[in-house]
């Protein structure tokens, strides 16, 4: 019995001890967003930036956003990244709403769920800003995004270059963690617009397939279902997010299929664009995240400026091939300066 009262004492022990120690660390966190002090002047504005993707996609978009909000004197920090806690975006948005901080450029691919902080948030007095994501029923400020329909428009395109003479497959892999708006806008136009650019001797057949992309893992297996689950591989597979792309030029190589199944990526990290210069991946749809990050900060500026903010800031899209690879590769992975220093 008293062995039993030890273990129970002891257990106690151990949870009021982490209990206690979690709580100092999330204070540490929010005295680490407050406004700092130089010489007595208040810096100026704390921004903060909260996403649980730390893709090359989002850190692109933060550097540039960092530097956006450096030149005007303001700070942007990352909330919760790098930290030893594991927090989710919910997590974040309440930490960064606790603090005060003066606003708030959010990121989380199904926003659904986010109404009520970002109602917080503005009942706070901290403008949001949401990124390629958004939720229009909110109080968010702004929403900097790309135009699903020229997304589609310029996938389409690509896919009706791809077409060979009789009947062709296309797979759309979408994320499913997404929601339906935007991919479905994207999913229709690409519809259209590969039926008004194909040769007159091509047909088709579009199918779309859900793909979990929560974790690295999770897209891995279901990619790997399509190339040895038994089910004849699809002429073009196309792409809708940065994970998938990833995936599956990478399952082109293990599974010995490149060269037969033409792939049409989302966006240019340095993995896909290294993938579109070997040509295992035939294109990517390239994002201009320099202008992501810039525009995130325009619209916190505007509004602190103006009181009020553009609703919408759009960000050119484009399509990256073998013939213009090389030129972006270089700018995404330094290539260009070290060949400048040399």
């Amino acid at each position: 019995m008293k062995k039993i009262t030890w273990i129970i004492l002891i257990f106690t022990g151990v949870l009021t001890a982490a209990l206690a120690g979690l709580w100092v660390y999330i204070g540490g966190v929010l005295r680490g967003l407050e406004r700092k002090e130089d010489g007595g002047a208040i810096a100026g504005r704390h921004y903060a930036f909260i996403t649980e993707d730390t893709s090359d996609l989002w850190r692109a978009v933060y550097e540039s956003a960092s530097v956006q909000a450096a030149a005007g004197g303001d700070v942007l920090e990352w909330v919760g990244e790098g930290d030893f806690f594991e927090y989710t975006t919910r997590d974040r948005m309440q930490i960064a709403t606790a603090s005060g901080v003066d606003g708030i450029i959010l990121y989380k691919k199904d926003l659904s769920d986010m109404t009520d902080l970002i109602e917080e948030a503005e009942e706070a007095g901290i403008p949001v800003v949401t990124v390629l994501s958004d939720n229009s029923d909110s109080s968010r400020i702004s929403y900097v995004g790309i135009s699903s329909y020229e997304a589609g428009e310029l996938l389409g395109r690509e896919a009706a270059k791809a077409f060979s003479s009789g009947e062709n497959s296309v797979m759309v892999l979408m994320d499913a963690g997404s929601g339906e708006g935007p991919s479905s806008l994207v999913f229709s136009t690409m519809l259209s617009a590969a039926e008004r650019e194909k040769a007159p001797d091509a047909t088709f057949t579009f199918r779309a397939v859900r793909v979990n992309t929560a974790s690295g893992f999770e897209a891995e297996e279901d990619i790997r279902d399509i190339f040895v689950g038994g089910d004849p591989l699809p002429d073009i597979l196309i792409c809708l997010d940065l994970v998938s792309t990833e995936c599956v030029s990478q399952a082109l190589v293990d599974y010995n299929q490149v060269g037969n199944v033409e792939v049409i990526g989302y966006y240019g990290s340095e993995t896909v664009l290294r993938a579109v210069e070997k040509g295992v991946v035939r294109a990517t749809l390239g994002i201009d995240t320099e202008r992501i990050g810039i525009s995130c900060i325009e619209a916190l500026d505007e509004y602190y400026t103006l009181g009020i903010a553009n609703n919408y800031y759009s960000v050119p899209v484009m399509m990256i091939d073998g013939d213009n690879a090389d030129a972006f590769l270089a700018a995404v992975s330094g290539e260009e300066e070290a060949e400048e220093q040399t």
